[in-house]
C-alpha cells in the first residue's frame, strides 16, 4: 500500500485557506479618509494593513495565506488609491 505523507497537513491548511478567503468576504473594517489629502490616503492605507495583519494574525503557520498577503494589500491599496482618485475626478467636475 503505497502512503502520502502530509495530505492531512495540506488538508489542515486548505481549511485554513477557506476560512480565511471566507473572512475577506465579509467587511474588512471600515476607516475615514479625504481623498484631496495624501497623508490621509496613506493613513488609510496604513489602517488596511493594520486591518489585514489582524486577519492573518492567526493563520501566521499557514504559509499559503502568509504568501498572500503581501499581493493582498498591494491589491487593497491599489483599490483605496482609485477610489480616492475616482473622487476627485468626480469632485473637479462639479
Amino acid at each position: 500500500m503505497l502512503e502520502i505523507q502530509g495530505l492531512d497537513k495540506l488538508q489542515d491548511e486548505l481549511v485554513d485557506l477557506q476560512k480565511f478567503m471566507n473572512e475577506f468576504d465579509s467587511e474588512l473594517g471600515t476607516f475615514k479618509l479625504n481623498s484631496k489629502d495624501s497623508d490621509s490616503v496613506e493613513n488609510a492605507i496604513r489602517e488596511m494593513e493594520r486591518m489585514v495583519d489582524n486577519k492573518v494574525l492567526k493563520y501566521s503557520s499557514n504559509a499559503t495565506i502568509m504568501n498572500m498577503v503581501s499581493d493582498i494589500k498591494n491589491n487593497l491599496k491599489q483599490q483605496i488609491i482609485s477610489k480616492a482618485d475616482d473622487y476627485n475626478i468626480e469632485y473637479s467636475k462639479e
